[in-house]
């Protein structure tokens, strides 16, 4: 009676101690602005319209970055009817904590509810998670150093709404299968997690494993029903994303599908070490591709997988409950960025959440049993997971300074800048070279140096900005045909897809004068090959539009300029390059007419 008293006031204060924790170590991002990459194309117009002249439909359901998130969207909406203008960014931060603080109480009410057949020696019984091992079990998925991000990165809000939605789904789910029932909440919350990303489009075959841990069995008529309604929404999801959206798994800027392949392979592979050993604490994408990167990491989850299966064949517990849920990881993986763009080179962020869930509880579930069956080594587990736990914690705190000094980065001419992170001084080069400040250019372009990163991507990166840079500076300055050719063999590499991360300017500009270099020497080819290969990697609005455009102008295929030009007007019909296009598209069609009649 005494110890059931201890678990159920354990179960009472525990999930308000993780609540107070998760407070207290994320509380510093409060403080930070909102200047950190992608964060202004969420939140821009939020800080910079008037509410009363917003289009609210636009707002929620246009895609932002190529993801349509209208609950996240919406929730910033909150964000700024709640908080004071002066303050919205500080509130906007604590919504971020507050819902990953949420997240940690639901998963901590789930892990007291999970429990895993297990084969004993004369019966099968079930191993539950105590209050102690659930509450190790949520600081560390918690307080991982890749929760960082999503915690503290505003326009993350997707991760954490993810997956406070998803615990929630999960939770009501697990109630209704141990009653015989189907949960409408559960489905609710689940079509919820849809509506802030499509990550979750593997959520039947996480439930399907799960009631094979629960019930013993893959396939039964139970188990049928109950996964029935979740894959009926997910097939609805996926006709409308790839009929109405005509977005295809595999895009066509990142290689053949063989190089997606392997690109896909190692990230797993990668997602599964970083997930374990936290050793690259960089605030960034990784933006890791096998073509620039050591192949080393990619052997370690397929080798951990072989040794499990090779010595756990006798063994049920790993056999029947660790292998499944291993096996089950990439498939967690796979909609990661969405389903539009599987394969890309930064397409196994490290911060993404649910993964995370399939090497962490395999592991707890492991190390319970084993404490259990060999009582000599529970303290010996017990004291290791403290102190890894430990770890994590610490890692976390000490990774969130580099948020503060990142964000108050503002973004001017200046070759004064204390910050070293080499894609914000990205920014300030490209800054100064639009302001034709070519001095600062160089000054700062001088400063990003290849041993301030530990990547071969992130080197390789900045080799190519510095090749662009200097045949930009070339190009406005007194070597032109230096520069012509060095633009122009940039970019007709496959180097390209770099110049494409330094800034939305970059190719833009880089294009523009390796293309006036090649008309002057009368290389109407190359030119014309110029915008078409540029065209896919513009990231300016309209950008890779306008390039193809251009391209049609110098081939005289002006119907097929016509055509882009027509598609062009209706998304920006008032924009005055439209205009000078479409006035130059006549001017080329009248002199194309004069020689014509004059033949």
């Amino acid at each position: 009676m005494t110890t059931i008293r201890k678990i159920r006031i354990a179960d009472k204060y525990i999930p308000w101690l993780l609540f107070a924790g998760t407070i207290a170590i994320y509380f510093p991002a409060v403080y930070f602005s909102v200047d950190i990459f992608d964060d202004t194309s969420y939140v821009n117009r939020l800080f910079l319209s008037d509410l009363s002249e917003l289009d609210i439909r636009d707002y929620l359901f246009s895609p932002v970055l190529g993801l349509s998130s209208p609950l996240v969207m919406f929730s910033f909406l909150l964000d700024r009817l709640i908080w004071k203008p002066e303050i919205l960014a500080n509130g906007m931060h604590f919504t971020n904590i507050l819902c990953h603080a949420a997240g940690t109480v639901v998963f901590y009410r789930i892990c007291r509810k999970l429990t895993v057949r297990i084969l004993g020696s004369s019966k099968t019984f079930r191993l539950k998670l105590s209050p102690c091992w659930s509450a190790i079990t949520v600081i560390f998925w918690a307080f991982h150093p890749q929760r960082v991000e999503s915690v503290v990165w505003i326009s993350e809000r997707k991760d954490v709404l993810l997956t406070l939605f998803f615990f929630c789904s999960i939770s009501f789910f697990i109630d209704s299968y141990r009653k015989s029932k189907i949960s409408l909440a559960a489905i609710v919350l689940f079509v919820a997690s849809l509506a802030v990303k499509p990550m979750l489009l593997t959520m039947p075959a996480i439930l399907w494993v799960w009631m094979k841990t629960e019930s013993g069995k893959f396939f039964s008529k139970r188990n049928i029903v109950q996964l029935i309604p979740y894959c009926v929404i997910c097939s609805g999801l996926l006709f409308f994303y790839i009929f109405f959206r005509n977005i295809t798994p595999f895009a066509a800027d990142c290689g053949t599908v063989f190089f997606r392949l392997k690109i896909i392979f190692w990230n797993i592979a990668n997602y599964f070490r970083s997930a374990v050993v936290p050793t690259e604490l960089m605030p960034f994408y990784p933006f890791y591709s096998p073509a620039y990167y050591s192949l080393f990491p990619a052997f370690i989850f397929p080798v951990c997988v072989c040794v499990l299966a090779i010595a756990g064949r006798k063994t049920y517990a790993v056999k029947n409950i660790i292998l499944p849920v291993l096996l089950l990881f990439p498939v967690t993986l796979l909609p990661v960025c969405g389903i539009h763009r599987i394969g890309n080179v930064d397409w196994a962020d490290r911060y993404n959440i649910i993964p995370s869930l399939f090497l962490l509880f395999p592991a707890i579930f492991l190390m319970n049993y084993w404490g259990r069956k060999y009582v000599v080594w529970q303290k010996y587990t017990v004291l290791g997971c403290v102190c890894y736990a430990l770890f994590l914690i610490s890692t976390t705190i000490s990774y969130l300074p580099c948020w503060k000094s990142l964000s108050t980065v503002k973004f001017a001419s200046t070759a004064d800048i204390p910050n070293p992170n080499y894609r914000i001084m990205f920014l300030h080069a490209m800054t100064a070279f639009l302001n034709n400040d070519f001095v600062s250019t160089a000054e700062i372009s001088a400063k990003i140096s290849e041993n301030s990163v530990c990547t071969p991507y992130d080197k390789k990166m900045i080799r190519v900005y510095h090749t662009g840079i200097i045949g930009l500076l070339q190009s406005a300055g007194n070597s032109p045909d230096a520069g012509g050719k060095t633009l122009t063999k940039l970019l007709l590499s496959e180097d390209i897809r770099y110049c494409a991360r330094i800034s939305s300017e970059f190719v833009d500009i880089a294009v523009a004068a390796s293309v006036y270099w090649n008309l002057h020497k009368k290389d109407i080819a190359t030119a014309i090959k110029l915008y078409e290969t540029a065209a896919a990697y513009s990231r300016s609005d309209y950008g890779g539009q306008i390039m193809q455009i251009q391209a049609a102008f110098l081939k005289n295929d002006f119907v097929r300029a016509q055509q882009i030009l027509s598609d062009l007007q209706k998304k920006i019909p008032d924009s005055n390059v439209v205009a000078a296009l479409k006035k130059q598209l006549d001017v080329l069609q009248s002199q194309n007419q004069k020689k014509q009649y004059e033949k």
